[in-house]
């Protein structure tokens, strides 16, 4: 590619197809011919913001390491101190995924975007990213301080089995919820508490399979952590560089076919089948 194509892709986010692609699973490979660029670059720029809670966590493993047959309580003050600081660090992962997420269902939607789309979607959406943001990390660090706790204090082993499987299920649904949400914020303006009520409704007619996404999306943070030394930074590159961005594309596929079903053809015919053909067969 010529020097001059590449920056036009990066600038205006190259040119669009010749026609519109029948169906979400069509597109997502038009989108990664047409704007392959700002699709992978959208990862790269996600993963500065997710470079602090990174870096930290790699401090506090070293300091826990650093304790020699550890107690109850030193894993209890160690879980307080790495995942209560831990919150605030997932909410600024979350200004990214926003970011991210504004980007690409510009494309999703048969829109053109920018490399600025990325931060505009930041400038506008900023409040709500906390919030989510927030309310995950705060998922995050009960359940594993609970984890912790329930392992280490209960004798009873089915109850100990049963109570951190829980409480670890809650944290990953609250996780789910919050990226289901981040991507109805992106589609839709509502005011904050119809917001919420419209995410909790749209999020339980599609729970399991919007789960089963988050999972693989919540596997691209966690999965590199179990990794020691140069391999873990090295996972975390391959990951961002490369699956983070088509799997959040994936997402936003995914979301828009969700939303086509339960709210667009009956609610906002206007999204309706938005950067499809609306003249092919539906799916």
């Amino acid at each position: 590619m010529k020097k001059s194509d590449f920056l036009s892709k990066l600038i205006i986010g190259g040119e669009e197809g010749e026609r519109l692609p029948s169906f979400r699973k069509e597109q997502f490979l038009y989108i990664v011919r047409d704007h392959y660029v700002l699709v992978f670059l959208s990862g790269w720029l996600l993963f500065l913001f997710v470079l602090p809670a990174l870096g930290y966590q790699v401090y506090m493993s070293y300091q826990l390491s650093l304790i020699s047959d550890p107690t109850t309580s030193d894993l209890l003050s160690w879980s307080l101190t790495a995942y209560g600081v831990m919150i605030p660090l997932v909410a600024l992962v979350f200004l990214g995924l926003c970011g991210d997420f504004c980007l690409l269902s510009q494309f999703v939607k048969g829109r053109s975007a920018t490399l600025g789309t990325f931060f505009r979607g930041i400038k506008e959406n900023w409040a709500r990213s906390l919030f989510l943001g927030l309310l995950c990390g705060l998922a995050l660090f009960l359940s594993v301080f609970s984890y912790i706790y329930y392992a280490r204090s209960v004798n009873n082993l089915p109850l100990r089995y049963f109570a951190s499987a829980f409480t670890l299920f809650i944290g990953f649904l609250l996780v789910s919820f919050s990226l289901y949400a981040l991507g109805v914020q992106v589609h839709y303006r509502n005011p904050f508490g119809a917001y919420l009520g419209t995410s909790l409704r749209l999020f339980a007619k599609r729970m399991l399979p919007a789960c089963a996404m988050s999972f693989l999306i919540v596997g691209g943070f966690v999965g590199p952590a179990l990794l020691k030394g140069g391999w873990q930074f090295g996972a975390y590159l391959i990951v961002f560089f490369l699956f983070m961005p088509l799997l959040c594309l994936g997402y936003n596929e995914y979301q828009a076919f969700a939303f086509d079903k339960d709210v667009n053809q009956t609610l906002f015919p206007n999204h309706f089948r938005e950067g499809l053909d609306r003249h092919k067969p539906k799916e």
